[in-house]
């Protein structure tokens, strides 16, 4: 029942981030020199997206939490994600091999933070999985799901069936 909830979803703004939920936040990267100010040709990135709870280093994930969209923080995407070119280089939009060598502080200016909210199991989400007016109720909806579930694994049902019978004959 939770995955169709989950498809049925939506993202919502939020006041301020929560890494429990996995928002998700947008806002301005930019790279900063040893001084901690914003590096003369520095990386900087407009409308980056990330999810800080992915990242695998708590201390630096922690300096995330509760922060309000117009709030700046200053991280380490290098240690943030252990060094990992794939994901430096999609969130500094650079190449992997250039984006190992981005070992800098920056500053992520939060403009909007989004978090997931699950559907709810109402008459919309019944309608959308099933077609309109097929199920009218919670009941209904998990009866339909289980008969799916039901004829999905027949043929396999069948098959282990034919199995076991040929070592017992």
């Amino acid at each position: 029942m939770a995955s169709y909830a989950q498809r049925g979803g939506s993202y919502e703004k939020a006041e301020s981030f929560d890494a429990a939920q996995n928002d998700m936040i947008k806002g301005q990267l930019c790279e900063l020199d040893e001084a901690g100010n914003e590096k003369d040709g520095g990386i900087r990135i407009e409308n980056a997206v990330m999810m800080p709870s992915y990242m695998k280093v708590d201390d630096e994930k922690a300096k995330f939490a509760d922060v309000k969209p117009g709030e700046t923080v200053k991280f380490n995407p290098y240690k943030a994600w252990e060094g990992n070119a794939p994901e430096l280089a999609s969130l500094l939009k650079i190449d992997r091999e250039k984006a190992v060598e981005v070992t800098s502080d920056f500053n992520y200016t939060v403009d909007e933070i989004t978090r997931y909210v699950p559907g709810e199991m109402n008459q919309d989400l019944f309608d959308q999985v099933f077609g309109k007016d097929v199920v009218k109720s919670e009941e209904e909806f998990k009866q339909k799901v289980r008969e799916i579930i039901a004829n999905q694994f027949q043929a396999n049902s069948d098959y282990k069936f034919l199995l076991d019978a040929k070592k017992v004959i």
